[in-house]
């Protein structure tokens, strides 16, 4: 053993004075001995998954030198979701859970990344204890607070999570989930668009058919319509606000009530864009006023950034041109979208535009 505790301070390069010295091993020279030995136990045991041999020394490390290394907190957290997964009576398996949440605790303590933390610790209680919806809620609030547009795929899915699951044990609102719909889903938007990688882009991509999953279930066209009225008639120049309102009523088929008409009039005023351009040409379109709708998706054609959404102005625009049988046109914007992909010359985009020779 003596070897052994010898070998394992010769790992570190650390004399007994740089020990006593260095507060992350622990306030004393014995501590300092107490913590690089139960550090090496633990970690084997670790690597070989045998957390219950592990638990024993992993205590020690956090009793002796708890400012020693963020691992002691990573690794903490993963010994007891095995001990939770495996635990078989309740009492012992809500003890670990309330360990865990402890972990979470402690590691913001002495090391900080508390936005980062807070949504682990907010997300674990909702998977251990759906009915602490509220706590994780406040927990996980601050968490979005605090990273914002950082916050992770995960974290977002889980705050909006717990607003549904509030509301379903009527701690919560329709209301509430309509109004926070919003900020979570531009954070789930911002990240998909900014994706370092196509693994990031996929997973921000998953939470946000998720999060619609659970918004489009909820709201429906006479919720959306009494909930963004009163708005709109107190701040008719929010454009944030008027943005929601398109967004929102287009999501679920709402075109047809006027609040949309009026809000994506009002929005193009003030912020002509893409999104509303194509808005209030598709509105047009309906109505078959294909001259006026036919205007918009010009201006649509000049916002668009993506392919996507270049073929899908110039297919609009070519739409309307065929139907006001300005055939000439209809020409124009389908060579516009071959040379989007020159590739594509199959039917699928023009089958509706069959003009004559």
């Amino acid at each position: 053993m003596k070897f052994r505790f010898l070998s394992v301070l010769m790992m570190f390069g650390l004399s007994f004075n740089v020990f006593a010295q260095n507060s992350k091993f622990g306030e004393t020279a014995e501590d300092s001995v107490q913590c690089v030995l139960n550090y090496s136990l633990y970690s084997e045991y670790v690597k070989q998954k045998a957390y219950s041999d592990a638990v024993k020394g992993w205590r020690n490390v956090l009793e002796f030198c708890p400012k020693l290394s963020k691992n002691t907190y990573i690794n903490g957290a993963k010994m007891f979701k095995s001990f939770i997964k495996d635990a078989e009576d309740e009492k012992v398996k809500q003890a670990y859970i309330d360990t865990l949440l402890w972990i979470y605790d402690q590691r913001i303590v002495h090391f900080g990344e508390e936005g980062k933390v807070l949504e682990y610790k907010g997300g674990d209680m909702l998977k251990y204890r759906e009915d602490s919806a509220v706590a994780a809620n406040v927990i996980l609030k601050k968490a979005m607070e605090l990273n914002g547009n950082d916050m992770s795929s995960n974290g977002a899915y889980n705050y909006y999570k717990s607003i549904y699951l509030m509301a379903r044990a009527k701690q919560a609102t329709k209301e509430d989930l309509i109004n926070e719909f919003g900020p979570v889903i531009e954070i789930v938007e911002y990240n998909i668009a900014n994706a370092k990688n196509e693994k990031e882009k996929d997973s921000y991509s998953k939470a946000k058919a998720n999060i619609e999953k659970i918004f489009t279930g909820v709201a429906k066209c006479e919720d959306l319509i009494e909930f963004y009225t009163p708005k709109f008639e107190a701040s008719p120049e929010d454009t944030v606000l008027l943005k929601n309102i398109v967004k929102f009523l287009a999501k679920q088929d709402c075109e047809e009530d006027k609040l949309y008409e009026e809000a994506a009039t009002k929005l193009c005023g003030i912020s002509p864009s893409y999104d509303c351009a194509m808005a209030l040409g598709k509105l047009l379109s309906k109505k078959d006023d294909y001259a006026t709708a036919i205007g918009h998706f010009k201006t649509a054609i000049e916002f668009a950034q993506t392919d996507e959404e270049k073929t899908e102005s110039n297919m609009k625009a070519a739409q309307c041109a065929y139907n006001l049988k300005s055939f000439s046109n209809v020409r124009t914007y389908c060579r516009a979208i071959l040379e989007i992909n020159p590739n594509d010359r199959s039917e699928e985009h023009t089958s509706e535009l069959q003009s004559p020779d």
